[in-house]
């Protein structure tokens, strides 16, 4: 997973292909449904501290890397990723951002609101019968 705290930045998508934007945005949504989707329960490490395993971090930093890429064409991949995205994926992620206290107020609220901008395209797209 791409790391925010090292660069202080992510790669603006403008910069980058969109078979690039394409992957990352697949990426994201797979991780994230694993962290925060129905078979979230069935993730388990025998020892989470030898092998770095902090699943609250991780979804902290995913969430930060789908709001620091916030673009039309990002947003645009992230609906249109069939294998992973669900509409209420990005609900469930902010559902654990605040159930499990990972987030502050404000954080929680920006990425809802990029959650809120996915969940439009992905209508749009629905409505127009085709996917990115």
């Amino acid at each position: 997973v791409v790391s925010t705290q090292s660069t202080g930045s992510v790669v603006s998508t403008q910069s980058t292909g969109p078979e690039l934007v394409d992957r990352v945005a697949a990426m994201l949504n797979y991780n994230l449904q694993q962290l925060c989707g129905p078979k979230c329960a069935d993730l388990k490490v025998q020892d989470p501290k030898k092998y770095g395993f902090q699943p609250r971090v991780l979804l902290s930093q995913i969430t930060d890397i789908y709001i620091n890429l916030d673009s039309e064409a990002f947003l645009d991949a992230v609906a249109g990723d069939e294998r992973s995205y669900k509409p209420e994926l990005l609900d469930l992620a902010v559902t654990r951002l605040t159930n499990a206290n990972i987030k502050h107020h404000y954080q929680i609220q920006v990425f809802q609101g990029f959650a809120e901008k996915v969940k439009k395209k992905f209508e749009e797209k629905q409505q127009n019968g085709s996917r990115v």
